[in-house]
């Protein structure tokens, strides 16, 4: 594994979006779009949704791709997609009482050392619970939006 590098500012990160695993039946009967990673719009057009961004210890994995074949370290299963996001695009999201962090954090297990994880950072460590979820929420708003406006490398099939 090579060392740590810092992302730019026009690196583009590449995240890995999971296919969906439910039948489809059960997909058309979810009630808000944001249950879900990805979902076709009205044109029939693949969108991201923030779910795409969701990670339980707020460590979102992404990796640039400098080095890499985008295919088998990042896509991992033919099924799944991959979008793609520009790291200024990704600094310049304006989080409430938090600092946005891109760490180049090098993936033994898929031997990546490309694998770098988005985090934001509290200020401070007095805010509440509620609203922390409500920061987090908006964060993987923004980050969807981000995929959109930059598209899919990969669509999921």
């Amino acid at each position: 594994m090579e060392s740590k590098r810092i992302p730019k500012n026009d690196d583009i990160l590449y995240r890995r979006v999971k296919k969906h695993i439910e039948p489809a039946h059960k997909l058309e009967e979810m009630r808000h779009k944001n249950l879900l990673r990805y979902f076709k719009d009205e044109l029939g057009q693949y969108q991201v949704g923030p779910m795409a961004f969701y990670d339980k210890e707020n460590r979102i994995s992404v990796s640039t791709a400098r080095n890499i074949d985008i295919v088998s370290k990042i896509q991992i299963e033919p099924e799944n997609g991959v979008v793609k996001l520009i790291v200024e695009d990704i600094y310049e999201i304006d989080v409430c009482q938090h600092v946005v962090n891109i760490e180049n954090i090098p993936d033994e297990e898929y031997d990546n050392d490309e694998h770098c994880e988005i985090s934001i950072i509290p200020d401070n460590n007095n805010i509440d619970g509620n609203k922390l979820k409500e920061i987090r929420s908006d964060f993987r708003d923004s980050l969807a939006i981000i995929a959109n406006a930059t598209g899919w490398e990969i669509k999921p099939s």
